[in-house]
């Protein structure tokens, strides 16, 4: 069976669920995967759970709040299964800080089975106001990049 790309959201203003589709289908390119993607925003959308295979990636995406992974997140973390996948993480704070949120993130995957593999933060536009990272992420913020171009 050919590896699938899972790309795992918390997304209530979208921004979220843009990053980790950008960051998921990069990956599935790459890999020569398929991609599943599944929303954890709306209760009617929450899987039963979410099962991976060996060879997979899960990509979980989730808003940081307070420097904190959301408690939502953390409960459908709990009723993942990794079947020994890979996993990436991607937090996205609203310009102010992410404090221990992608470590929170990590050590919850890591309980289930999961092997990190990479884990990076985002800025998006503040989920209480327009005011703070208007707009983003924007077109630069979601143009594909080489390693180099990362520092």
């Amino acid at each position: 069976m050919p590896p699938i790309v899972r790309a795992v959201y918390f997304s209530p203003t979208h921004t979220t669920e843009t990053i980790v589709s950008d960051v998921a289908n990069e990956l599935a390119t790459a890999l020569s995967a398929e991609t599943a993607t599944v929303s954890l925003t709306l209760p009617n959308e929450r899987p039963a759970s979410v099962s991976c295979d060996a060879g997979d990636v899960l990509v979980l995406g989730f808003p940081v709040y307070a420097g904190r992974v959301p408690e939502l997140v953390t409960s459908e973390i709990a009723r993942m299964s990794s079947g020994g996948a890979q996993a990436v993480i991607i937090g996205m704070y609203g310009n102010r800080h992410y404090d221990d949120a992608l470590q929170e993130a990590a050590d919850a995957l890591e309980e289930r089975g999961f092997r990190i593999v990479a884990a990076g933060t985002f800025i998006g536009e503040h989920s209480m106001t327009a005011h703070v990272a208007a707009g983003r992420p924007d077109a630069s913020d979601q143009k594909p990049r080489a390693a180099s171009d990362a520092a």
